[in-house]
């Protein structure tokens, strides 16, 4: 009997599913499940959405967390001492800044995978792309998805080069299909001003770094040891006395990660200034 329960309600859900499934492509929103009695829950201190549970993303929204920001990192070969995931770990310090000074944002998990710089799969081992169309798609679907769940403003930014044109054609596409509704998507190019990055590296922090390679610079370098310390390799670097990036000597350690912290200040009050100015002239 408990069998034949139980292939009655799957076949329910099946069912379920497929009127879900045809009303989104006649386009119209599924209606989303919720806790009759809703369990009473903490709140956690995290503005990262994958480490919470979709209850707690509930409260969060609200309680007033109706932006989310979208990041799209990168997975590309950075010198002998960098990580493959450089992109993701910079975005994980830099969004969290952002978020909480917002005030009231999530951060959805980051698309990994992104087109390459120029078009062209990357020269090294380690450099996994995606077509510009298939970045397209995924954030589309994305963004299609944080619609539903209810977000008002849906933010992309990139921290890949090759990030930055699909999210900017992504944005323009869904602005008109979305006009008169409820959610709004906003590309924010200042986020990847690198050019305001390494004259502000230069100016105020006084570095002046020479021609390296393999896309390792400081700005990268010194964020990293003031993130995750152990995506830079600082102990192997350390003990292979290579504590230098592009003729810059990352010593004192101390210095190196204070100067971090304070281009991720820098580059928050840069982004959440755009951000705001964005939301205020789409209204």
């Amino acid at each position: 009997m408990k069998r034949i329960s139980w292939i009655i309600a799957g076949a329910s859900l099946i069912a379920v599913g497929g009127g879900l499934a045809l009303a989104q492509s006649e386009g119209q929103s599924p209606v989303l499940k919720d806790y009759a009695n809703p369990p009473a829950i903490r709140a956690v201190d995290t503005v990262l959405m994958e480490e919470m549970t979709w209850l707690e993303i509930k409260n969060a929204m609200k309680a007033g967390k109706t932006t989310v920001i979208l990041p799209a990192g990168g997975l590309e070969a950075t010198g002998p001492f960098i990580t493959l995931d450089k992109h993701q770990n910079m975005l994980r310090g830099q969004t969290d800044l952002i978020a909480r000074k917002l005030g009231n944002a999530l951060i959805a998990p980051v698309v990994r995978y992104v087109p390459p710089d120029d078009g062209q799969r990357g020269p090294y081992v380690g450099d996994f792309n995606i077509t510009l169309a298939a970045y397209k798609s995924t954030l589309t679907d994305i963004c299609n998805a944080l619609k539903v769940d209810g977000f008002k403003e849906i933010i992309l930014i990139g921290d890949h080069q090759g990030a930055q044109r699909g999210m900017k054609e992504v944005a323009e596409e869904l602005g008109p299909k979305w006009a008169g509704g409820p959610s709004r998507v906003h590309f924010i190019p200042e986020y990847y001003d690198r050019r305001a990055v390494n004259e502000y590296v230069r100016t105020k922090l006084g570095i002046t770094e020479g021609r390296g390679g393999f896309s390792d610079n400081y700005y990268n370098t010194s964020i990293l040891m003031a993130v995750n310390p152990e995506s830079a390799r600082l102990k192997e670097r350390t003990e292979a006395d290579q504590l230098t990036v592009n003729g810059v000597n990352l010593k004192p350690i101390e210095k190196t990660i204070e100067n971090g912290k304070t281009i991720l200040q820098m580059q928050t009050d840069q982004t959440v200034k755009a951000i705001q100015k964005a939301i205020s002239e789409d209204k």
